[in-house]
């Protein structure tokens, strides 16, 4: 990196990024030209994100559950996502579904998947997530008769992925956890797009949404396109680490 020495206000030295060091920086994520990212993830993927209601406000960020929307199946692709609810609008095509009370221990997976199994096919080509849909498949399934449980806020966006959930034979454990050959990958990076933005176009490849989401909304608004990477766990891990700077997707990501 070429960097320059300069004084700090509290005495010594920091290090900072020359101007022409900032303005290659800034001539890649403003790039006009076509994001190959954008081609390598093009499995279009609907999300339903879950997560406890929280005290605080909704810039606080919360720990959520991310699940793969594709009837009539319902598929966890990351847990322990921390995320503040706010910036789910920031997304392209995010609905806020509503705050429902949920039984401890109850799997959504395994309930909303098989109520939408008992729908005949017509009626899955037309499911989408809506605030309706959701009250109806928790009413359905029961999920508020538990005595124990938390009020739970429900939160839909849209995906595009390097992987297609739905070709996994088995969902994802968590989100820092190796899927095997063929599988949907665990180790999940994230990055947001806005080819229409006056200013930036792009972000980096990140391993926590909540920054992607964040940067995205100071740089490009709303309506951003969040691509979602499944990748080995080198690449991971370095991208966690920040040690190198990740660059682009070329079928695998690539440091």
């Amino acid at each position: 990196m070429i960097a320059d020495h300069n004084p700090s206000p509290n005495g010594g030295f920091f290090f900072c990024k020359t101007q022409s060091a900032q303005d290659r920086s800034d001539r890649l994520l403003n790039a006009d030209a076509p994001d190959p990212d954008l081609e390598t993830c093009s499995h279009r993927l609907e999300i339903l994100a879950v997560g406890v209601e929280a005290l605080q406000k909704d810039d606080f960020p919360v720990p959520m559950t991310l699940y793969h929307w594709s009837p009539p199946t319902v598929r966890a692709i990351a847990r322990r996502v921390t995320v503040a609810p706010r910036l789910f609008s920031m997304a392209k095509e995010s609905v806020a579904l509503g705050t429902f009370f949920v039984g401890d221990d109850l799997d959504l997976s395994e309930i909303f998947s098989r109520l939408l199994a008992e729908r005949g096919p017509e009626d899955l080509e037309s499911v989408r997530l809506t605030p309706r849909v959701l009250a109806d498949l928790i009413a359905a399934g029961e999920v508020s008769v538990p005595v124990r449980g938390a009020f739970m806020r429900f939160f839909s966006f849209l995906v595009f992925s390097n992987d297609d959930p739905s070709s996994s034979p088995s969902p994802c454990p968590s989100a820092v956890s190796s899927g095997g050959e063929g599988e949907f990958r665990s180790f999940r990076v994230w990055k947001w797009v806005k080819r229409e933005s006056r200013y930036r176009k792009k972000g980096v490849w990140e391993t926590n949404l909540h920054k992607v989401l964040d940067h995205g909304e100071w740089n490009a608004g709303k309506n951003l396109v969040i691509l979602s990477a499944g990748v080995a766990e080198e690449a991971w891990q370095a991208a966690v680490g920040r040690y190198r700077v990740i660059s682009t997707l070329d079928g695998r990501l690539t440091v």
